[in-house]
């Protein structure tokens, strides 16, 4: 009797480990991670475009490329000037992701500031277009 106990349990035991790995793996099969191509919003995710009235583009010669293959909107916020330039916005949620081309060309070292907590990315890497940039 006791040896049916343990090998019941055993099997329970193993199942529950099973079934957690298995959960465990697809959480995190779907998800992008920082650095992955995302050209459309995972589920759970909206997508708002850089040409959305909402921001504030601040700083000179702001420009907006369009019909961006390169872009998931087909548009494109850009500057060519060294000054300091800044995008505000307004969100209510709990993560936001940020998402742009990434290229050699790009910023190392680029300052978000959320809820008045300092964060830096990078956009500068191998060439890819609508690549996961950052994610809190």
């Amino acid at each position: 009797m006791l040896n049916n106990w343990k090998n019941g349990m055993s099997k329970l035991v193993l199942s529950l480990i099973v079934l957690v790995s298995f959960f465990s793996f697809q959480s995190n099969t779907y998800a992008a991670s920082v650095g992955q191509a995302l050209p459309t919003p995972e589920s759970g995710w909206q997508r708002i475009e850089d040409t959305n009235s909402t921001f504030v583009y601040e700083g000179p010669s702001w420009g907006t490329y369009t019909n961006n293959p390169l872009s998931s909107g087909l548009t494109q916020k850009y500057t060519l000037s060294p000054v300091l330039h800044t995008v505000k916005f307004n969100f209510i949620g709990k993560s936001i992701r940020m998402i742009g081309y990434r290229g050699l060309d790009r910023q190392t070292s680029i300052k978000i500031t959320i809820d008045g907590t300092q964060y830096a990315y990078s956009a500068n890497g191998t060439a890819q277009g609508v690549t996961l940039l950052f994610e809190k």
